[in-house]
């Protein structure tokens, strides 16, 4: 028996083994998994990320991206040409504020008081969306007035 024999379903005679063979092989290669390319691992892992539409208000005007749940939005402007003021990228400096007006953004790693984060506002070189979001870029004034107005001068 040959349990490669599509024609026969393993049960071709001796004989037939010629005939059971090119059948099994017509019927391996009218499949249509015959004829995909394997796709690499890192485009599988990509396709499973999410990704979101960011809206960028800087200077005026506005810019859209799609941005990669794992990539920071100060990471996808500057890949994209839009020259967001930064500098660390560390979320420490303060350097790259922005206030959300609409959706939600991971800044987990920043230093950013959790009550400054109710309020709005975010660090670009942190923030990591986790939805369709829209930022307004701001002074860096604003930001430091509101993590620190809480402390003695």
């Amino acid at each position: 028996a040959n349990p490669a024999c599509a024609a026969h379903s393993g049960n071709c005679r001796p004989g037939a083994m010629r005939t059971c063979f090119i059948a099994s092989l017509l019927v391996l290669l009218s499949s249509a998994a015959a004829f995909r390319a394997p796709v690499p691992r890192a485009a599988r892992v990509a396709a499973l990320r999410a990704s979101y539409k960011v809206s960028v208000q800087h200077e005026g005007t506005t810019h859209e991206l799609t941005v990669d749940e794992n990539e920071s939005i100060l990471d996808a402007c500057l890949d994209n040409g839009i020259e967001l003021p930064h500098d660390c990228r560390l979320g420490v400096c303060l350097t790259c504020p922005a206030r959300i007006t609409s959706g939600s953004v991971d800044q987990s790693d920043g230093t950013l008081d959790a009550s400054v984060m109710e309020q709005g506002y975010a660090l670009t070189c942190i923030s990591r969306p986790t939805s369709d979001v829209t930022i307004k870029t701001i002074e860096e004034k604003e930001l430091v007035d509101s993590q620190f107005s809480d402390r003695d001068a």
